[in-house]
């Protein structure tokens, strides 16, 4: 049995890497990951098949000290490309959210995408030799959900998420219910504010909620809501998570949702000024024929298929 490495080493915060693990190992891989550490990596066992890295290149903008840490990652995958044979480098953002070490970020990640063996992202773009979905969500939900009855808005509030300007415009007889903490007490005034003046049938639930809680919340709703087109990034874990419940997504028109649209027929694209005319008025439940479309491609074995013609 072949082993792959990964990078990062996976966390509570972050399921992503569990469920790519269960699709490599399916594809008939040992899963092992990578610590960043100059240290570990200098380690004469650490080498073998194949190695995966995943936002490598965002270890420069998480720095306080960005030319060092471009230096110091810039050696570390110098290190990692001798050591093994194929090198996949994901792509799954193309700035920073942070908006910091932008200059440095992008000279690592041209740099790592031209010397790996092969670069992958989850829809297609120029950049990158690969497309591969998303994988799924894991769940653990009981048979019966109860519905509230109204659509959702969920995620950390931040400001580029383009809340305010959402609710500028959303329709004051269809309810919307949000979950998320605001990042700051400014964005929850404004927030507020608006749906006070415009009186707004919307609920806010302005606080870090559990996992297991926000797929209750995420199966009883209507749908999800998709304000922001992100230019940073590539997809966002925000759809796959709605999806692998079964649930209807209404996403702002961007490049995301052009490619969303294409691909899923529960995908509704809306803009500031047509979202009164698309939002549906049904109440018919499709979680399970929504669910069997959205597994049919970004399920973890149709996902195995997929990376066992990457690696092999």
């Amino acid at each position: 049995m072949k082993t792959l490495y990964c990078y990062p080493v996976p966390s509570e915060e972050n399921e992503y890497i569990f469920n790519q693990s269960a699709a490599w190992e399916l594809a008939g891989f040992k899963v092992r990951y990578v610590p960043g550490y100059l240290k570990k990596v200098l380690s004469p066992s650490l080498q073998g098949d194949v190695l995966v890295l995943n936002w490598f290149e965002d270890r420069v903008s998480h720095s306080k000290a960005p030319a060092i840490e471009f230096l110091r990652s810039l050696v570390i995958f110098l290190i990692l490309r001798v050591k093994f044979n194929k090198v996949v480098v994901v792509s799954h953002n193309f700035l920073p959210h942070s908006g910091k070490g932008v200059f440095f970020y992008r000279i690592l990640k041209s740099i790592i995408q031209k010397l790996a063996t092969s670069t992958l992202s989850h829809r297609p773009i120029e950049s990158c030799t690969h497309f591969l979905h998303h994988p799924e969500y894991k769940l653990s939900l009981p048979q019966t959900v109860s519905s509230n009855g109204r659509w959702l808005v969920f995620g950390a509030v931040k400001r580029y998420k383009c809340i305010p300007k959402l609710l500028t415009v959303w329709p004051l007889d269809v309810p919307l219910l949000m979950v998320g903490k605001a990042e700051n007490e400014k964005l929850t005034h404004e927030i507020q504010a608006i749906i006070n003046e415009r009186g707004l049938n919307v609920e806010w639930v302005n606080a870090f909620v559990s996992k297991e809680d926000l797929d209750q919340y995420i199966a009883g709703s209507k749908g999800v809501v998709l304000p922001h087109a992100d230019h940073a990034m590539v997809v966002s874990g925000t759809f796959y998570h709605a999806s692998s419940i079964g649930k209807p997504v209404l996403a702002i028109e961007s490049d995301f949702s052009t490619f969303l649209a294409s691909e899923f027929s529960f995908v509704i694209p809306f803009t500031y000024r047509n979202i009164n005319t698309v939002i549906p008025t049904s109440d018919e439940d499709n979680r399970e024929s929504i669910r069997a479309e959205f597994l049919a491609k970004c399920s973890i074995e149709s996902l195995s298929s997929g990376w066992n013609k990457i690696l092999n």
